[in-house]
């Protein structure tokens, strides 16, 4: 469950990054 939650968090980080590079 914790492992799943970090992963998780780590996807939507990844993503704002993307999005923030992309803008």
């Amino acid at each position: 469950m914790k492992r799943s939650n970090l992963q998780r968090v780590a996807y939507h980080l990844k993503d704002n990054i993307l999005y923030r590079d992309s803008w």
